[in-house]
C-alpha cells in the first residue's frame, strides 16, 4: 500500500516537471519572451510542510490501524488520515508565508 502511494507521488512529480519543459519548450518556439521562474524559498517550504504533513499522516494512520482498530483493513485508513493531514499542513504553510 505504502509503496503505491510512493509511486503515485513520484508519477506526480515526474509528470508536473514534464509538463513544465513542454510548456517552456512551446513559449521558445513561438517566440515568446521566455523569463524562468525564480525559485523561492516559499515553493521549498510548502513542499517541505506537506511532506511533513504526509509523513506525520502515515504516523497516525500506522498508529490507528495497529492500535485503535487492528481487527480492520489499513486501507481505509490510511486514504483517509494522510490527505487530511496534508491539506493540513498546507493550510499551516499558507498561513506561516502570509504572515512572513
Amino acid at each position: 500500500m505504502i509503496v503505491l502511494m510512493a509511486l503515485a507521488l513520484l508519477i506526480f512529480l515526474f509528470s508536473i516537471r514534464y509538463l513544465y519543459n513542454k510548456e517552456k519548450l512551446a513559449m521558445i518556439e513561438k517566440g515568446a519572451d521566455y523569463q524562468p521562474r525564480k525559485n523561492s524559498s516559499f515553493t521549498i517550504y510548502k513542499i517541505s510542510c506537506l511532506l511533513i504533513g504526509i509523513g506525520i499522516g502515515m504516523f497516525l494512520s500506522f498508529l490507528l490501524s495497529e492500535l485503535a482498530f487492528p481487527n480492520l483493513s489499513d486501507e481505509p485508513i490510511y486514504f483517509s488520515i494522510v490527505p487530511i493531514c496534508a491539506g493540513i499542513s498546507l493550510i499551516i504553510s499558507q498561513k506561516l508565508t502570509l504572515k512572513q
